[in-house]
């Protein structure tokens, strides 16, 4: 979809980030006075969408193991600094203590795991959620995302920005066929997250605790966007 005016084109566009041209006019004293395009010569300058602008400002904090301890051990704050950012706790609620003792045993069983799963994302150094993979890519080469948001930030778009930024890591692993995302029927934050990228319904499935999933994928070689 393209759009143009006075001010600018829309080179490129989707629902989660364009590419703006806008078209600047310079002092008129930097032309020669008898210049045909005195007055009509531009110069393009590049814009970045906010979605963009959003990516870049995140910064992702992987977790040790020690890390993982802490917050199973529920110490914020030997965790915030193992971790480098500031963490509330959000981090030490029931649900957070279960996957991170959960994660821990994956890294026992699989030390590669440590590289795949959930990692601390922040904004100047305050954590605003957590987003990463359930693990490393199975023997078909498929990876599952999954993402949280402290509820002070959500509704500001941070969901998106991380799976944009866990969609782009996977298509720079070699390893990494198709990226996968489960999600209740009824989780409509989520279903909207989603629903830019080029996600495909692939089925169903009974999770043991969250009950009916529907399942997406996208292939990493595919336009990450609709």
């Amino acid at each position: 979809m393209g759009i143009s005016s006075q001010y600018g084109q829309l080179l490129k566009y989707s629902k989660t980030h364009f590419l703006l041209v806008v078209m600047v006019r310079p002092p008129i004293w930097t032309l020669p006075p008898c210049h045909p395009e005195r007055n009509q010569f531009l110069f393009p300058l590049i814009v970045l969408s906010s979605a963009d602008r959003m990516t870049q400002q995140l910064t992702f904090h992987k977790l040790s193991t020690q890390a993982l301890q802490s917050l199973i051990d529920r110490d914020l704050e030997q965790a915030s600094q193992q971790v480098g950012v500031k963490l509330d706790s959000f981090f030490i609620t029931d649900d957070a203590v279960w996957l991170w003792n959960y994660r821990l045993n994956q890294v026992r069983k699989d030390s590669r795991t440590l590289d795949w799963i959930a990692q601390v994302v922040a904004i100047e150094s305050i954590a605003i959620g957590h987003a990463g993979f359930h693990g490393p890519p199975d023997g078909a080469g498929m990876v599952e995302v999954a993402y949280s948001v402290v509820p002070a930030y959500r509704g500001k778009g941070y969901a998106k920005a991380m799976l944009q930024e866990l969609l782009r890591r996977a298509q720079l692993e070699p390893m990494v066929k198709t990226v996968r995302a489960s999600i209740r029927p009824d989780n409509v934050a989520s279903l909207a997250t989603i629903q830019p990228f080029s996600f495909v319904q692939a089925g169903e499935q009974m999770d043991e605790i969250d009950g009916l999933e529907f399942v997406f994928e996208l292939a990493v070689d595919s336009d990450l966007t609709t």
